[in-house]
């Protein structure tokens, strides 16, 4: 099973690796990092443990660019929808310019990146997307 969680942050806003690590083991403290976590630099695999066990998530960074702002309106063109301002994606796509990439695959995997991708999205105050329940939130 694959599964992936999106966050759409301004790079600028993103935290260090001691920021993260103290914001998780305040509200989850069953999560402990076994390397820094520098989401404005790293990508890859990211190895956790929650309650002790192994687990962890593979992390991209990408750039949000105005070809992705015109591809998601010309989508909605030929959807029939209209692109209003109180679109959440558009918004998300306009005011952020960065979108972490939570990859995982089993079922700790994805519990603990919902964990660390709630942590930034809450820190960015972007918006956190998980295209499996077609949900976002804004923080």
């Amino acid at each position: 099973m694959s599964y992936d969680l999106q966050v759409y942050a301004r790079a600028d806003r993103l935290p260090p690796p001691e920021t993260l690590s103290e914001r998780v083991r305040q509200s989850h403290p069953h999560v402990t990092f076994e390397l820094p976590l520098d989401v404005r630099t790293q990508k890859g695999f990211f190895p956790l443990r929650v309650d002790g066990v192994k687990t962890g998530f593979q992390l991209g960074l990408s750039q949000i660019t105005e070809e992705d702002i015109e591809d998601y309106l010309e989508d909605l063109r030929e959807s029939g929808g209209i692109a209003e301002e109180g679109d959440a994606f558009l918004r998300a796509l306009r005011s952020n310019n960065v979108v972490l990439h939570f990859l995982c695959q089993s079922e700790s995997e994805i519990e603990v990146a919902k964990i660390i991708s709630e942590a930034i999205a809450r820190h960015c105050h972007g918006a956190l997307i998980d295209p499996q329940e077609d949900t976002q939130v804004d923080f």
